[in-house]
């Protein structure tokens, strides 16, 4: 595979059972490059400050700078909780620094565990598979760049009345990652 390390931090409130994140946090390190993300979110979810590095292209920011006047926004970690703790959509358009993309989850079938050892969890879960209708780019011209995620699924259990992802599977159009949860820390 690809070794990368990746940090994703995101701070802010929930309300009425939505996520209102006040600003995201975003590292990555590869062979080849490092990259960082910090964006500040408004109340209402407009983008009222933002750092990249390194920088894209004039052009992309251009194109971004119109977009982010027009669309409310949410980080990919506020709205993927927000899906699967309480089944509710921000309906906001989710910017991770690299990508503007749009969520679509859908409930489905859950699955039986046998056992997943780390956690001391056998049972049955639920089940929520997410797709992405809308995926834009603000790295690569867009013909260039598509979207090779097919979709994810995460399967949930309730542990101490929050539900949390057993396993989450993450299906491109090369591979199909099976990542299990390994501990948790409800604070």
């Amino acid at each position: 595979m690809y070794p990368f390390e990746l940090i994703s931090q995101t701070n802010g409130i929930i309300v009425d059972k939505s996520f209102l994140p006040n600003n995201f946090n975003f590292t990555s390190q590869s062979r080849k490059k490092n990259k960082s993300v910090s964006i500040d979110f408004n109340a209402i979810g407009f983008i009222h400050n933002y750092e990249i590095s390194p920088n894209p292209d004039d052009f992309y920011i251009e194109n971004f700078n119109q977009l982010k006047s027009q669309k409310v926004f949410t980080d990919p970690i506020s709205q993927l909780f927000e899906y699967f703790l309480y089944q509710t959509s921000a309906n906001k358009t989710i910017i991770d620094g690299r990508r503007i993309y749009d969520l679509y989850a859908e409930n489905i079938k859950g699955k039986t565990f046998d056992e997943i050892t780390s956690l001391n969890f056998k049972g049955e879960t639920s089940g929520l598979k997410i797709t992405f209708p809308f995926y834009l780019s603000l790295w690569k011209d867009s013909k260039n760049d598509k979207n090779n995620i097919e979709y994810v699924i995460i399967y949930y259990s309730e542990f101490k009345n929050t539900n949390i992802p057993v396993q989450i599977v993450l299906k491109t159009k090369r591979a199909k990652i099976f990542m299990n949860l390994s501990s948790y820390n409800i604070i």
